[in-house]
């Protein structure tokens, strides 16, 4: 029998209030005592590593145990929806004690003789052992922040804060202090998974420099356990593929070459498991749930919400292995087809790969040799980033991207040294800034051509790198030099859209993560469209954005025609032109009768 349901008499409820816990288990009973609350104590999941008892306890543990020579403890949680998060927090900041739960609870038979005067949710004293306990629930706002000083701290729903609380968010760091007695601070968060732009994310890129310990758990921590009538009982295992979504016999597996074995784990689960929808998350998971909570949902209630929502999303928001894209203004961006390396990118624009490993100077070399088109974007900044973003473009409409450069607080003639020594390098003959800064782009116009008179728009400027990034047919036509466009690559992965007061998705973009992002978006706008209108469905991006990448099925051979065709006019067109200018051209030959040919070795 679970002995948290074991009535207790007056006295042993008074007993149990202030009682320093000793284990999970008395945490347990004290939460569904005084809170009413049954938190799932149960790893259900591979993918996690906690539940939601389990950081009530971590943290309350560490605070009950901790000693002057005890370190400092920052834990970020990592929970799906509707998974407990907030309750978990809730909990903590009541039993340390702290939350706007705290007129309920300190209302309650035994608790209220502790108060001073009337609870508030600004503000509640409490007087335990003739020592005053304040807790105090603040906004997260710059003034707020830098006041108060306590060793206790807790934030909730770290991936939502609004854009005048993440200004706010750096400052928090300086309000957790050791106790009185010395002994050592928290503080802790807890989180869904949302867009990459996130704090939650900005904190684990930087886990391994500043120490904090991330922990997670899966809608499967806060579900039941799978019935033998959905699993079966006999053992089986399998195969899956958690990124793509397949699950393959043993026998499917040998058939794969090594390289693409390498994108499977093995589960071991039971015969019926393999039926199920969810055999590729759960992998038979869902049979190691021990707990008897009762909030725990049924297993097929989770199984059906699988199956109604968009998979890259349950594995963000429920599984908490992502995060999400649905906000993001280029939700398909990949790196990995994005970056080249100067040998593979030499590859895609020749045809042909050098057998060798080549240096960036090499394939400037090479593409300049064969009259690429060259030209630069510049988004002006002082406070924000100065960036430039410098293109190459072949005959077919590939877009190179081989450097792009990011620098703060540089006076007008810095950006033009700045300019003209990336000129110099990759030699590149226009340059397309923002039009806000008309003196400095004066000053560029004497080093170089500048093309400042268009009507910039971001909306026009995300719809031609949307059809570049993924076109209509065919593989991407956008690729960066690997190394040398790091800043571009994060604004792609976080550039996104805002949300209204009332938290709906609109299609306005936020002035964040923007600064290469709209130096190549200028760019784009004065060379990619060639004078054709600009189908602009921003709009409609935000309500079905992956519209935008999913490429309409071509014929492969008929889109290599294409591109050869096209190349092939590029060649004769070059050669033509070459001819006729004076002293020749260096890569043009001549045959023995008299015909032309192209040399590009």
């Amino acid at each position: 029998m679970d002995d948290t349901s074991i009535a207790l008499t007056e006295s042993e409820v008074k007993e149990l209030l202030f009682k320093k816990l000793k284990n999970r288990d008395q945490l347990r009973r004290w939460c569904k005592t005084f809170l009413d609350v049954d938190l799932s104590d149960c790893i259900v999941s591979r993918f996690s590593t906690s539940t939601p008892l389990d950081m009530v306890w971590d943290i309350y543990n560490f605070c009950a145990t901790s000693t002057p020579d005890t370190s400092p403890l920052t834990t970020i949680y990592v929970a799906g929806r509707a998974s407990q998060k907030t309750l978990s927090c809730a909990v903590l900041q009541i039993l340390l004690p702290l939350y706007s739960y705290f007129k309920k609870f300190a209302t309650k038979k035994y608790i209220k003789d502790y108060l001073k005067d009337q609870p508030k949710i600004s503000k509640t004293i409490f007087v335990i052992n003739q020592k005053e306990i304040e807790v105090e629930i603040l906004p997260i706002t710059e003034a707020s922040v830098q006041g108060p000083h306590q060793p206790a701290v807790s934030i909730d729903e770290l991936s939502s804060l609004a854009p005048n609380k993440l200004a706010a968010y750096p400052s928090i760091s300086g309000i957790p202090i050791y106790t009185e007695d010395q002994k050592p601070w928290v503080q802790f968060g807890i989180s869904s998974r949302k867009g990459r732009y996130t704090i939650i994310e900005t904190e684990y890129e930087q886990k391994d420099k500043t120490g904090t310990i991330f922990k997670f758990w899966t809608v499967l921590e806060n579900t039941q356990k799978c019935p033998d009538k959905i699993s079966g009982v006999e053992d089986y295992s399998y195969y899956v593929n958690i990124n793509e979504n397949k699950a393959i016999t043993a026998d499917e597996f040998l058939s794969l070459d090594n390289n693409e074995q390498g994108k499977y784990e093995r589960v071991n689960a039971k015969k019926g498991c393999f039926q199920c929808p969810m055999k590729v998350v759960c992998g038979g998971d869902a049979k190691k749930q021990t707990s008897n909570c009762r909030s725990l949902k049924p297993i097929q209630a989770t199984i059906t919400e699988f199956k109604k929502s968009d998979y890259e999303w349950f594995l963000s928001q429920k599984m908490s292995l992502q995060p999400s894209s649905e906000d993001l203004v280029y939700p398909k961006f990949s790196k990995e087809i994005f970056e080249k390396t100067p040998r593979e990118m030499y590859a895609i624009f020749t045809g042909r790969d050098p057998n060798l490993e080549i240096s960036e100077d090499d394939l400037i070399r090479e593409m300049i040799k064969h009259n690429v088109k060259k030209y630069a974007g510049v988004d002006h900044g002082y406070t924000h980033p100065f960036a430039i973003v410098i293109i190459y473009e072949d005959a077919v409409g590939n877009i190179y991207i081989m450097k792009v450069h990011e620098q703060s607080g540089l006076e007008p003639p810095e950006v033009v040294e700045v300019v003209q020594k990336l000129k110099n390098k990759y030699q590149f003959t226009h340059v397309y800034p923002d039009t806000a800064s008309p003196a400095i782009n004066k000053m560029l116009s004497k080093i170089i051509r500048v093309g400042d008179d268009f009507n910039k728009s971001p909306s026009d400027g995300i719809a031609l790198i949307r059809q570049k990034m993924c076109p209509n047919y065919g593989p991407t036509k956008l690729y960066g030099l690997k190394g040398n466009c790091d800043t571009l690559i994060n604004n792609f992965v976080k550039y996104h859209f805002a949300y209204d007061s009332g938290g709906k998705l609109t299609d306005k973009v936020v002035k964040e993560f923007d600064d290469s992002h709209d130096a190549l978006s200028y760019a784009a706008q004065n060379r990619w469209n060639k004078g054709k209108p600009i189908v602009n469905d921003s709009a409609a991006a935000v309500q079905s954005a992956q519209d935008h990448f999913n490429p309409k099925p071509e014929n492969e051979q008929t889109y290599q025609e294409k591109v050869k065709k096209q190349y092939d006019n590029w060649l004769s067109q070059q050669i033509r032109q070459s001819t006729q200018e004076q002293g020749g051209s260096t890569g043009i030959k001549t045959s023995k009768s008299k015909s032309h040919f192209w040399d590009i070795d």
